[in-house]
């Protein structure tokens, strides 16, 4: 009798939480690599830029990421700062929560002084900015300028999402975050990778890309990835 060849496998376009382990080789989950079909972790020490364009999944994936480094690291403080109203703002991840330009800014001193705290086995603290660059021009610009320098000098985290078409333009804290070079391309254009993060992106097909994939980039190196969705 002849042997049925293997099945040509292909990355799901949706991954359960329980299908990805809690860490990768140490590092907390990012999902499913298309590359080897296996899950991939992500190094959480400095700034982490999110983008991508409507319904493209920006919103699961800052949750998922901050939901990750929990996992891997339960005792880890987690801050929470959006310039408008988010449906992440109740979650019970978030050690310090704040929500618009005035709140945030009574918190960045603070958050500032222990973002200082250098990362050792784990991070001293990792913060989430959504709609980041709706503080552009606002009074709390140059603090978070300032945080984000913070964390990438002393190794811990700040993840900071934005719609796409957002992120252009040389303001300090757009410079700052671009400038750490990594972060998640969600349903990107072909040329996202060089405008934000100076890395060039293999040939893309949009319909490959459904809600949650994009393209993960760290060291110059891009690499085509699928997030589990929350629930």
């Amino acid at each position: 009798p002849r042997t049925p060849p293997y099945p040509i496998r292909r990355l799901q376009t949706q991954i359960a939480i329980s299908e990805v382990p809690i860490q990768v080789a140490g590092l907390p989950t990012l999902g499913i690599a298309d590359s080897t079909l296996t899950s991939i972790g992500f190094k959480a020490d400095g700034p982490i830029l999110i983008a991508g364009p409507q319904q493209s999944g920006r919103t699961n994936a800052v949750r998922w990421l901050a939901e990750s480094m929990h996992r891997r690291w339960p005792s880890l403080p987690l801050v929470h700062l959006t310039g408008r109203l988010s449906p992440l703002s109740g979650l019970d991840l978030w050690r310090v929560r704040a929500s618009g330009a005035a709140d945030v800014a009574d918190k960045l001193e603070r958050l500032i002084e222990i973002a200082g705290t250098p990362a050792g086995a784990e991070p001293a603290v990792a913060i989430v900015v959504e709609y980041l660059t709706d503080f552009v021009g606002t009074s709390s610009e140059s603090a978070l300028a300032e945080l984000v320098k913070t964390c990438r000098r002393n190794g811990n985290p700040i993840i900071a999402e934005g719609e796409t078409s957002t992120w252009g333009g040389l303001w300090p804290v757009i410079s700052e975050v671009r400038n750490a070079r990594t972060g998640l391309l969600l349903q990107p254009d072909q040329s996202d990778g060089d405008n934000l993060l100076r890395t060039s992106l293999p040939r893309i097909k949009r319909a490959d890309f459904p809600p949650g994939r994009g393209f993960w980039i760290a060291g110059g190196k891009a690499s085509k990835v699928q997030l589990p969705l929350m629930e």
